[in-house]
This record gives C-alpha cells, structure tokens and sequence, in this order.
C-alpha cells in the first residue's frame, strides 16, 4: 500500500508521513509473502525473492532482489 491511512503530524502540526507511489516496472516477478513498502519502485525485469520486505527504490534492472534490496543474482531474464 502507498498509505498509511491516518496522518502522524510533528510539534508544528506538519505531517510527517505523507503518501508516497509505489512503482512496479514491466516483466516484474513478485514472490509470495513480500512486503513493498510505499515510496518503493523495482525496475523492470527485476525478481523478488518470497518472504522480502522491500522499500525504496532499487536501481538495477534484471535482478533477483530480497530484503533490504539486496542483490542475490544479477544478469537474469525469466518468461512465463
């Protein structure tokens, strides 16, 4: 999800915890039981491993990626 469906706001009344996209490119294999956080984008090719949790944005395209996106193989292609 790219919410947190509620506001966290600071001493000054600003909020602390807005919104952010998640973005997923073409040809993307996700495993079961992954957790992608918002502000997350995994570039096209790319697979994740079952079980990561995954936030930010990842850089390489054609990779198997787990948590803390951390690359596990790179140089790969997958087809269905």
């Amino acid at each position: 999800m790219d919410t947190d469906f509620h506001k966290i706001k600071d001493a000054t009344n600003l909020i602390i915890n807005n919104d952010k996209a998640i973005v997923v490119g073409d040809n993307v294999w996700i495993g079961c039981r992954v957790t992608v956080l918002k502000g997350s984008s995994i570039p096209s090719g790319s697979v994740i491993a079952a079980g990561s949790l995954i936030s930010g944005k990842m850089e390489k395209n054609g990779c198997v990626y787990t948590s803390g996106n951390l690359i596990i193989k790179d140089n790969i292609s997958w087809e269905r």
